[in-house]
C-alpha cells in the first residue's frame, strides 16, 4: 500500500498509471475543466486552481511553469485519480469546494486556446457510417383511418425483463405515436398514477448518477407521487442528496450524484462520493431498486478511463448482489444532447460513451440497461441534454415496465 500526500492509504484496486494513461491529453476536455476552491492564506479569501483526472494534461503549461506542483486527492478506496494544481502559500488540506468552468488561472486560458485544442484534443478518427439505400425501407400505410401504435407492430414482443438481447441493428428500437413510445424490444406498459403507486409500493429506489437521471427522480417525486410525498433536498439543488418519502404507500426515493468528474458549481468536496463507494455503503437491501447513470460528465475523459470507472461499478454491483441476490439494478443509458462543435459535448462522442456502456453491461447477470438514446432521437422536441418532460414520462414508463412487466 502507498500513501497519498494527505496521509490516506490508497487502494490498489486501480493504480493511477492504469487509469490516468499518457494518452489522456489527446482526449481530455477543456470545457469540462474544473476548479478547486481553497481557503486562502488570509481570512475571508479563497483561491482557485485547476483540477482534473490527470496530471499529464498539464504538459503544455508545465513547460512554462517549472515549479508547478499538485495536490493528490486520489480516492483512498477506489484508487481513482483526482489532481488539483497546488496554490501558492496554501496547503492541500485547504481544498474545500469544487466548481466547474471559470477562468481563475492562466492555465485555463492555455487549455481553451486554439493551439492547445489543435495539438492536445485530437479525437479518434470518425468512421463514416454505411448508409447505402439498401439499409432503409419505408413502407407507407394507405387506407388507414384509425391508425394506432399497434398498427406498426409486426412481431410479438417479449415482456420487459432483465437479460433481453440487444435489438437487431437493422431495426429501430421503437417509435412515437402521439407522443407515446412503443418499444420494439419488449412490451412496454404505460402507467397511470395508481399503476405507478402499485408498482413501487413498499419499495426503496436509489438513483445515483447525473442530472439526466435526476430528471427521473424529479418526475416521480413532483409529477407522479406528489400528493403524498414529503421531500427533503440537499444543500445543492442540482447535486443533492435528495429524498422523497411517500409514507402512505411506503415508497422511498433517493437521488445522489456520482463522483468526480463533475461539471457543477460550488460543491462541498466532503459530499462527493464515487458510485462504488455509495453502493458498498448500502446495508438494508430488502425491496431495494438501484438505478444508475454515468455518461454526460465523462465525455471530458477518454474511453479507457470511462471503462475503468464502469468496472468499479460492476465490481460493486457484484458485491451488492452477494449481500442480497434479489436487489434489482438498472442502468439508464446516454441520451442525445444539443448540437455543439466542442468534441466533448458532441453527440458523436456521447454515442461512443453510450456504446461502451452497452457493451460493458450486455449480458451481465442481474443488470438491466434502459436504452433511451433513440427515445431522444425520435421525438419532435429535438436534441436536448435534459430531454423534455414528454420524453421523461416515456422513459419512466420503460423503467417501470422492467420493474412491473405485468399488471
Amino acid at each position: 500500500m502507498d500513501r497519498t500526500n494527505n496521509g490516506r492509504r490508497k487502494s490498489r484496486a486501480f493504480t493511477r498509471d492504469s487509469i490516468s494513461s499518457t494518452s489522456l491529453p489527446g482526449n481530455i476536455s477543456s470545457s469540462l475543466f474544473v476548479q478547486g476552491i481553497f481557503t486562502g492564506p488570509t481570512q475571508n479569501k479563497s483561491v482557485q486552481q485547476s483540477c482534473h483526472v490527470s496530471k499529464e494534461m498539464y504538459v503544455p503549461v508545465r513547460q512554462r511553469y517549472k515549479n508547478m506542483t499538485f495536490c493528490d486527492y486520489s480516492d483512498s478506496k477506489t484508487g481513482f485519480p483526482w489532481f488539483c494544481v497546488k496554490p501558492q502559500d496554501v496547503g492541500c488540506e485547504n481544498y474545500i469546494r469544487h466548481s466547474s468552468g471559470g477562468s481563475a488561472t492562466e492555465f485555463h486560458k492555455t487549455f481553451t486556446s486554439a493551439d492547445f485544442v489543435k495539438n492536445y484534443l485530437r479525437p479518434a478518427p470518425i468512421t463514416p457510417l454505411n448508409t447505402s439505400h439498401a439499409d432503409f425501407m419505408v413502407e407507407p400505410v394507405f387506407g388507414e383511418t384509425n391508425m394506432t401504435s399497434a398498427t406498426c407492430l409486426s412481431n410479438e414482443r417479449p415482456l420487459c425483463t432483465s437479460g433481453l438481447p440487444q435489438r437487431h441493428s437493422q431495426y429501430a428500437p421503437g417509435f412515437y405515436h402521439q407522443d407515446t413510445w412503443t418499444s420494439h424490444t419488449c412490451q412496454n406498459r404505460h402507467f397511470t398514477t395508481p399503476d405507478v403507486i402499485k408498482c413501487l409500493q413498499n419499495q426503496t429506489i436509489h438513483f445515483i448518477g447525473d442530472s439526466t437521471l435526476r430528471q427521473w427522480y424529479e418526475y416521480l417525486a413532483s409529477h407522479v407521487l406528489k400528493e403524498n410525498v414529503q421531500e427533503a433536498k440537499g444543500p445543492d439543488e442540482k447535486f443533492g442528496p435528495h429524498v422523497a418519502i411517500d409514507k402512505a404507500n411506503n415508497i422511498s426515493i433517493y437521488f445522489n450524484f456520482h463522483g468526480y468528474p463533475i461539471a457543477l458549481r460550488n460543491l462541498d468536496v466532503k459530499q462527493i462520493h464515487y458510485v462504488a463507494e455509495q453502493l458498498d455503503s448500502y446495508t438494508n437491501l430488502e425491496n431495494t431498486i438501484i438505478c444508475l447513470c454515468l455518461w454526460a460528465h465523462f465525455t471530458g475523459t477518454n474511453l479507457q478511463y470511462y471503462r475503468n470507472r464502469l468496472q468499479s461499478v460492476k465490481d460493486a454491483i457484484v458485491r451488492l448482489r452477494q449481500r442480497n441476490p434479489h436487489v434489482r439494478v438498472l442502468i439508464k443509458s446516454a441520451n442525445t444532447r444539443e448540437h455543439s462543435s466542442d468534441f466533448d459535448r458532441s453527440n458523436w462522442y456521447s454515442w461512443e460513451v453510450h456504446k461502451v456502456m452497452r457493451q460493458f453491461f450486455s449480458g451481465f447477470p442481474g443488470v438491466t440497461v434502459i436504452d433511451v438514446w433513440d427515445m431522444t432521437i425520435g421525438h419532435r422536441t429535438g436534441y436536448n441534454l435534459h430531454p423534455a418532460i414528454d420524453i421523461i414520462s416515456q422513459e419512466i414508463d420503460m423503467f417501470l415496465s422492467f420493474l412491473c412487466p405485468v399488471e
